[in-house]
């Protein structure tokens, strides 16, 4: 049995989901109701859905082979859905199809695909501030902030697919719950339609700051395992460097990247973790964390080391300083 119903998210109208694996398929799909209640039911082929199921079983996909996270969304949910599913018979074939669907890889696909997808719309809001287009940049940074909030629930183990319940999922996370607080009021923050331009832009600036810091808990400090605790807000401000806010991080089985307008290019993983400690915060503070995680001194080399790291980063057009600066 899939669907909302068997992961705890169902409503009174919910559909009961079910997938039958057989050997040939001998109809389409059915939907009979029982009580009521209308029943999906959908042959798959063992053949078919095993072949699938063995491509999950380790994370494979790089910046050249995107196939793992490049399915269809009725593929994916499949997946998923197979994998979260209460099993109703349970047999050989069954427990081999599960099995192979490695919780962790379906986590890392789920958060590799939105952040990928969700650059798309950054890149869109960016066209459509260059050409003072508002409305449409603050559409465009909405959607992807929703993705870079489905990257996080993936993050946390909380893989299922639905846009619908979306905001269901991220309150039921005990996890997410200052997150969810700082969504709600970054994603709806009651705009009205001739609100003014400057505020606009700045509501857009700080979704897509947002979704920034999400990309890179997601990639550096989330990758290898699920949040151990609260997961704190990545919130921008203060006089020093600045992350720009229209690069997105990435991540593959053979490393990290940055896409940003047009463009994307690889940065090893200690570059992205420095430059995902540029929230606004003093250069001496951005030595003193950089130097703490690594458990080094924070000498005078170390500091001219990263001053030097944040030249260059602002020669690449990493920082912000500007919108033109983009």
């Amino acid at each position: 049995m899939a669907g909302s119903l068997s992961v705890g998210l169902g409503t009174e109208t919910s559909d009961v989901d079910l997938f039958v694996f057989v050997d040939e398929v001998t109809g389409g799909r059915k939907h009979p109701v029982r009580e009521g209640i209308r029943v999906d039911i959908e042959q798959i082929t063992v053949r078919d859905i095993r072949e699938l199921a063995r491509g999950f079983r380790s994370f494979t996909a790089t910046g050249t082979d995107r196939t793992q996270t490049t399915l269809d969304e009725d593929t994916l949910k499949l997946v998923v859905r197979t994998r979260l599913g209460s099993v109703l018979k349970p047999g050989a074939p069954v427990d081999e199809i599960r099995r192979d669907l490695v919780p962790d890889v379906l986590r890392k696909v789920l958060m590799t695909r939105n952040l990928v997808d969700l650059g798309a719309f950054v890149e869109d809001a960016y066209g459509a501030l260059r050409i003072d287009d508002l409305p449409t940049a603050y559409c465009a940074s909405g959607i992807a902030l929703d993705m870079a909030a489905d990257a996080l629930l993936a993050a946390c183990g909380d893989v299922y697919v639905s846009e619908k319940l979306r905001l269901r999922k991220l309150i039921r996370e005990p996890r997410l719950t200052a997150f969810t607080r700082h969504y709600w009021q970054t994603r709806h923050a009651g705009v009205p339609a001739d609100a003014d331009p400057a505020r606009l832009r700045e509501l857009i600036h700080a979704r897509l700051w947002l979704i920034g810091g999400i990309g890179c808990a997601c990639v550096l400090s989330y990758w290898d395992g699920e949040p151990e605790g609260e997961v704190p807000v990545p919130v921008v401000g203060g006089p020093g460097p600045t992350r720009n806010p229209f690069l997105v991080p990435v991540r593959y089985a053979d490393g990290c990247g940055l896409t940003r307008p047009n463009s994307a290019f690889d940065v090893s993983e200690d570059a992205l973790g420095l430059w995902s400690l540029l929230d606004g915060r003093p250069v001496d503070a951005v030595v003193g964390a950089l130097a703490g995680k690594a458990g080094v001194v924070a000498g005078d080399e170390v500091r001219q080391e990263i001053r030097a790291a944040l030249e260059q980063f602002r020669e690449m057009g990493l920082l912000y300083s500007g919108f033109a600066d983009v």
